[in-house]
């Protein structure tokens, strides 16, 4: 697996886990007035900002950070692509979000953020505009079976070579079309008297 697309697995684990609980305990906060429990163990998104705001407010910042991490989670798609923009958008959105990870005191995506970076770092080489990398397909058929060796070295010499080729080929075909065959042709030539030398 390339390291654009485990970024991407990553990001989308983030977004997925973190994103997703935003609804809920947006739900929860509004209708009880106080943040719900993690399988009894701590509050979900205890922070500076649950006691600091109200709970409309808070809402409201669960909301925003639901939001950058669908940005991010759109951009691992485009990573799993191998887009660069993918990188530049994930790299992009991840300040943003380590707002909300203080705010909301959030340990674990500090660790994904990180791991986000190094394999983004990794796979910058490998990412194009695109997301098709280039590939050294040969233009010319004749030679693409023939080791780089000698003039073949030579990108001019290359080219102008190919572009012979190709002319020949353009002749061949020339004359395979005004040259007809078929059924109809081989009537026409045995209703032709035969010549004698």
């Amino acid at each position: 697996m390339s390291s654009a697309r485990a970024a991407a697995i990553v990001t989308w684990v983030y977004a997925l886990g973190f994103g997703l609980a935003t609804a809920p305990v947006s739900i929860y906060v509004l209708r009880s007035g106080q943040l719900p429990r993690f399988f009894g163990l701590f509050e979900m998104f205890s922070g500076p900002w649950s006691a600091s705001t109200s709970d409309r407010t808070f809402v409201g910042l669960l909301l925003l950070f639901c939001a950058a991490t669908l940005v991010a989670f759109c951009s691992a798609w485009l990573l799993w692509q191998g887009r660069r923009i993918g990188a530049v958008l994930n790299l992009a959105v991840l300040p943003v979000e380590a707002v909300f990870w203080i705010g909301f005191a959030l340990p674990l995506p500090w660790a994904t953020g990180l791991a986000r970076v190094i394999l983004i770092a990794v796979a910058w080489n490998s990412l194009s505009k695109s997301g098709i990398r280039p590939s050294s397909r040969p233009d010319c058929p004749e030679r693409a079976h023939q080791p780089p060796t000698g003039d073949n070295q030579n990108p001019s010499v290359q080219t102008s070579q190919c572009a012979r080729a190709s002319r020949a080929s353009q002749r061949r075909q020339g004359r395979r079309r005004a040259s007809p065959s078929g059924p109809l042709c081989d009537l026409l030539d045995e209703g032709r008297p035969q010549r004698s030398d």
